[in-house]
């Protein structure tokens, strides 16, 4: 878990001294996301004390990654040429919002 958050606020800083083309495509992809994944795996493993609110952060969790893969499609699926139509990157993104409401429900109720 300490491995996760080290190497985000490594790949951040490293990241942030490159030029803004010349390493887009993978600053994209591990700077936007390797947040994202920390904050996933501190979701997955925290510490609770029941089996709903268990289900709950993981279900944060698993929200948190569908938004990471939304974000990692939009970057490596290239642009339609201004055709502008839902993506499987929008999906993922889209897919978000129900299951992070499920956890918010579950944690309520615990």
């Amino acid at each position: 878990m300490w491995i996760v958050l080290v190497g985000s606020i490594a790949g951040f800083t490293a990241l942030m001294g490159w030029s803004i083309d010349a390493g887009r495509p993978l600053r994209d992809l591990v700077l936007y996301n390797l947040p994202p994944l920390a904050t996933a795996c501190l979701c997955w493993w925290a510490p609770t004390s029941t089996r709903s609110s268990r289900r709950a952060w993981r279900l944060f969790a698993l929200a948190i990654l569908l938004s990471a893969a939304g974000n990692v499609c939009f970057t490596l699926i290239p642009d339609t040429g201004g055709v502008v139509a839902p993506t499987v990157g929008d999906d993922l993104y889209l897919a978000f919002y129900p299951v992070a409401n499920v956890a918010m429900v579950l944690l309520v109720r615990d």
